[in-house]
């Protein structure tokens, strides 16, 4: 590594910091007549601040340290073994990273949905917890309609099962349902059995990733890659969160790991079982990433899989043992196939239960009804018009935009900046990439495969309006990806400086790969609320709207059993409080007010008299989401 390469990277990453800091792109500035490529710098200065000094600080120390020569270098495609720090590391990061869900948790107002999402995959667990992909839906469909759940012939979730599967297999495992409405149940640690089992996914994919960065760079390597998972702020909202990505990510580290293990054709002896066996254990952590986020795992996986088809068809055999090495390709092929048919025929079950059709997901169709504007691929919004039919929920549809190509170039740089923010720092990546171009020639195939799958799951999700969650939530995988690589780059950095005595260059990286993982949590140099701070507190007002809702419920709904009926706020798209169990049978049903005839007092006691008729035996409650009111409660 040339000292002049790395002062170089330096002082590129400061040359950012003041782009953000004084070209008017900090927090609050008005972006208008800059350039559009410069859109997803809109940066808060807590970003950058404490970079401001701390690069040239950096590119001085390079440029008069000791000069490392060209020694020490790992070669490309041998993948280390796992010693017993590197277990002890995985271990301490996932038992870190579990103890932060568990404060997060806290710290947001409990284990309370916040996203529609979240309250349709606990419905999907409890329903799958019952044995049944779907319910028939209720005599008034209307009433119990919510976001991201089919209420039409049948009652489904929309979303692909792997979830569910997930959450009912931890429920089953700790005898508890999954608590999709906040309620007090709880598993341990103050989580809900859903938010338990998202946590659970979260933590042992923090291992399991860590444990690839020592495979691929060592313990050098597996230490900051741990530290930087346990705390990365992406990471720990998303785990906190009732959503697929945990388990996403849990079954591509799993793929990614199990393929360091699989025997290649530079091997003179190839164990046949080693391979089938560690093939299998890929496969089915593709399998169950597939069935989280079918499109994400496709986008992820597939640099991966041009490397196994080339390996497959294109494989040189070894002079000794050519049939077996052949036997064990083919071995190898099936052990990867084998969970992903078992995968695809729990869709094809799923897609047949819900839609009456094994081609039609229940994601595509909950998208034609009520929502054609949300569709993939560009021109959206034009598209989904012609398409409207009777079903369409009009407020939330029209929220998307109509994609066109600027506007799709726009949200690729937005997540792409986003995800670098959410994991080390913006900046910290920058410099983190300039070193992996640097060592890039002696980067293993596993490890390219890993930048290859950033790529790819960027371009799958580029012709898609919405840029995300947080800006970045399509492509919130590449988070432990990017994480990884920038651990290997550093290891690879201090392992040739160490060996040509050059300590200064280990001293500095360590420092700067430090200061940036404690400065994403705990910001530094700034008196802003961190990145993470933000966010929780944007989460904890959802949480604590829900939480609230629920709580004047149990307190003031007496007069059991009981409907609520929710008169919701037409300027909040993003709240709703209409969530039930799956089987429609609790002593309380939160259902939708239905537009009444009349004003004031005469539309009440029309609606008061429709719903006795409807739910004989049940007291009426109303609640107004816009003041917050519940009155009622009169037994019919």
């Amino acid at each position: 590594m040339l000292r002049g390469q790395l002062t170089a990277i330096a002082l590129v990453a400061w040359g950012l910091v003041l782009l953000v800091e004084f070209a008017g792109l900090g927090a609050g500035a008005d972006a208008g007549g800059w350039p559009s490529w410069l859109a997803p710098l809109q940066l808060s200065t807590v970003d950058t601040q404490l970079w401001l000094w701390l690069l040239p600080i950096l590119a001085v120390a390079v440029w008069f340290g000791p000069q490392p020569a060209r020694k020490g270098w790992v070669e490309r495609n041998q993948y280390r073994s796992l010693t017993a720090g590197m277990l002890v590391v995985a271990g301490l990061s996932g038992v870190v990273h579990w103890g932060l869900l568990a404060w997060l948790s806290a710290a947001m107002g409990g284990p309370v949905p916040a996203y529609h999402d979240e309250f349709s995959y606990t419905l999907q667990a409890d329903m799958l917890r019952d044995g049944a992909w779907a319910l028939p839906a209720p005599e008034h469909p209307e009433l119990f309609d919510q976001m991201h759940v089919l209420n039409r012939g049948v009652r489904s979730s929309r979303y692909f099962p792997g979830t569910g599967l997930w959450i009912a297999g931890w429920s089953l495992v700790t005898g508890q349902p999954a608590a999709a409405l906040g309620d007090t149940t709880t598993d341990t640690l103050g989580f809900d059995v859903a938010s338990s089992a998202i946590a659970v996914a979260g933590s042992l994919a923090v291992v399991v990733w860590t444990l690839l960065a020592g495979r691929l760079g060592g313990l050098l390597a597996a230490a900051p890659a741990g530290f930087g998972l346990a705390l990365a702020p992406g990471l720990l909202l998303f785990h906190s969160l009732i959503l697929a990505h945990a388990p996403t990510e849990l079954g591509l580290g799993v793929l990614f790991l199990a393929w360091t293990y699989q025997p290649d054709d530079s091997e003179r002896t190839v164990s046949v079982l080693r391979g089938l066996g560690w093939a299998l254990i890929g496969g089915t952590g593709l399998a169950l990433a597939m069935l989280c986020r079918p499109l994400t795992a496709a986008g992820v996986a597939l640099p991966l899989g041009l490397v196994w088809l080339t390996g497959l068809f294109h494989a040189r055999c070894p002079i000794h043992g050519c049939d077996t090495a052949r036997r064990a390709a083919y071995l190898g092929a099936a052990g990867l196939g084998l969970p992903l048919l078992a995968g695809f025929g729990c869709l094809a079950s799923q897609n047949a239960a819900v839609t009456g059709s094994v081609w039609v997901t229940p994601y595509s169709l909950y998208t034609e009804r009520y929502t054609p504007r949300h569709v993939y691929g560009f021109n959206n919004g034009v598209r989904g018009d012609r398409q409207a039919g009777p079903d369409v929920l009009t407020h939330y549809d029209e929220w998307a935009e109509n994609l066109t190509l600027p506007t799709a170039c726009g949200n690729l740089g937005r997540r792409l900046v986003s995800s670098w923010r959410y994991t080390l720092g913006l900046i910290p990546m920058v410099v983190a990439m300039g070193l992996l171009a640097c060592v890039w020639p002696r980067v293993s195939t596993v490890g390219r495969a890993l930048l290859g799958g950033v790529v790819t799951l960027h371009a799958v999700y580029f012709p898609y309006w919405y840029d995300g969650i947080m800006h970045w939530h399509y492509v919130y995988e590449s988070a432990v990806l990017w994480i990884v690589l920038a651990a290997i780059a550093v290891s690879m950095v201090i392992t040739e400086a160490w060996t040509a005595r050059a300590r200064t260059f280990p001293a500095l990286l360590l420092l700067l790969w430090g200061v940036s993982v404690v400065g994403q949590i705990t910001p530094l140099g700034s008196t802003e609320p961190g990145l993470l701070a933000r966010n929780v507190g944007e989460l904890r007002f959802a949480k604590r709207k829900q939480a609230g809702f629920r709580a004047l419920v149990a307190a003031e709904v007496r007069a059991r059993p009981a409907v609520v009926v929710v008169q919701a706020d037409p300027s909040d798209r993003h709240l709703d409080y209409v969530a039930n169990p799956a089987r429609l049978d609790g002593d309380v049903l939160i259902v939708r007010a239905l537009p009444a005839e009349g004003t004031g007092r005469e539309s009440t006691t029309a609606l008061r008299s429709t719903y006795r008729e409807w739910f004989p035996g049940r007291s009426i409650y109303l609640f107004d989401a816009r003041t917050g009111a519940l009155t009622g409660g009169e037994l019919p």
